[in-house]
Parts: structure tokens; sequence; C-alpha cells
């Protein structure tokens, strides 16, 4: 792997969401996400938006298997189905938060109990960047976005679309005094659930050997939020903020996305683990 390792586990970390009842389908994205409690357990769920499973009974989502060495095995996916959907649903206590948590760790365990292992990677609480880290961001950093635009992936490898922009609004505020920043990013259909990571480059000594300076560039990510909404533009100009859809419908009248996405800050999730798990 490159000095970008990171990025190759990130991947690893998101999957489709593809709900579907007796006639309908929708497809949005969702991350694996941890945190380790105060008694030393580890724990996680699937994070996504509550829009984009509301409503449904089914639904999948495509997990990488692993071959005998431990490595994934893109083109060999483990396809986890999930039953009674909104019996594992858990939405943040606050319902002007749109983020919930599928707790599916059986179903992954169905799956795999069927010949197959899963392999996955979560993203740690860890990540999520602390105070001190924060105020040293300026108001226009790096954000990535990992997802399923449109419901595009690379089917064959099992991989989602990475996407690059910068942030909006300064992370270090809320924006519109709500706990949100925004991103200049095309968001479409199928991006509703998906991380914002921001990420950051330094460049500083690696090593001093025999007088010889090594300079090396140090790569850090850290989870900025969940895309939930963006804003549209209507015919007669109003601007209107809108969840981001998780499927192509037929609308009555033309809607202009204005290419920027509205980003509910990681701590949200931490809160809603927090809450669930009665830390």
């Amino acid at each position: 792997m490159s000095a970008d390792n990171i990025a190759d586990q990130l991947v690893y970390a998101t999957t489709k969401i593809k709900c579907f009842n007796s006639s309908v389908i929708s497809e949005g994205t969702g991350f694996f996400f941890q945190k380790k409690l105060s008694n030393g357990k580890n724990v996680f769920a699937l994070v996504t938006n509550n829009h984009v499973v509301n409503g449904f009974d089914n639904a999948e989502i495509y997990l990488a298997s692993v071959n005998a060495d431990g490595t994934p095995n893109d083109q060999n996916r483990v396809v986890v189905s999930i039953s009674d959907l909104q019996m594992k649903r858990v939405s943040h206590p606050s319902r002007d938060i749109d983020i919930c948590m599928l707790l599916i760790g059986d179903d992954i365990n169905k799956a795999c109990s069927e010949g197959k292992s899963a392999y996955y990677r979560s993203i740690s609480s860890t990540m999520i960047p602390s105070d001190e880290v924060l105020a040293k961001f300026s108001p226009i950093e790096d954000v990535i976005m990992v997802g399923y635009p449109n419901g595009l992936m690379d089917v064959y490898n099992n991989k989602p679309i990475v996407r690059k922009g910068i942030t909006a609004s300064s992370i270090k505020l809320d924006y519109d005094n709500c706990p949100e920043f925004l991103v200049d990013m095309a968001c479409f259909w199928g991006s509703s659930g998906s991380p914002v990571f921001i990420r950051t480059e330094s460049t500083g000594f690696t090593s001093r050997e025999k007088g010889v300076v090594s300079l090396g560039k140090s790569i850090h990510y850290y989870l900025g939020g969940i895309l939930h909404s963006g804003p549209v533009r209507k015919m007669n100009g109003e601007i209107l903020v809108k969840d981001v859809p998780t499927a192509l419908t037929p609308c009555a009248e033309f809607e202009l996305p204005l290419n920027l996405g509205y980003i509910i800050k990681a701590k949200k999730i931490v809160e809603l683990f927090d809450a669930f798990f009665k830390v």
C-alpha cells in the first residue's frame, strides 16, 4: 500500500444500502462506525440517514469476502440480507438529526455462516477531530466523500465512488446555528449517508542517517460527518434544502442542484451511540 494507505481502508468501511418493499427500490450509502465504551467494550453499527431506510422492510448490503491469507476478495462478494429493517434501526434521540444506526451484526454473521467470511472495516470514533484539532482547521479544507452517487459503483470490484471537494463553510462553526457544515461538492441521489472526511497533509523530517535528512509527507483523515441533504434551485429561483434523494423519481417541476451538501457533524454520531449504549 502507499503512504496514503488509510484511504485503502476507508473504502472498505462504506457500503451501498439497497432498500426495497414489494414494488419500491431505494439506494443510499452507509458506513460502519465503532466506539469504545467506558467499560472497554468496542461496539459497532452501520450508520446512515433515517430517510435512506425509512418505510422499508428489507435491505441488502454488499461486502468483500476474505481470501485464505486474510486479504479482501473484491470479486467474490458477500451479500448480507436484512429483514425486519425497522426493528434494527435506532434513530438519534433528536428528531431533527437525520442519523440512524442499523444493528445488523447477526445478519452479517448469518451471511458468513453460509460459506463465506466478510471483509470490512469500521471508522473509529477516534477519527473525529478533537476540539484542539478543530481549532487548527482553516475555513477552507479539502474534503473527501465516499459513497454511491446516482447508485454508481465499481460492481466488478465491489468498490464505492470517491469524490473530492472543499468545505463551503467553516467546520469550526455550526452553519445557521445547526450542528452542520457545508461542502462544495456535487451530491446526487444515492450519496445520502456518505461519510465525509477532512483530509490534511503535512511535510516533515522522517529520518536522519549518516547526516542525510529525509523528508516525508504525512496524510491525516478526520471524520467530519455524514451527508444528509443539499440545496436545489427551482425554476422560479426559489432555493430549497432537500434530503438527498435515494431513488430517481419523476418530478413535476425542474430543480437544479447547487453542488453543495449539508453535513451533520460527526459528534452527533457519537451522541447516538452514547444514548443507545448508555455510556
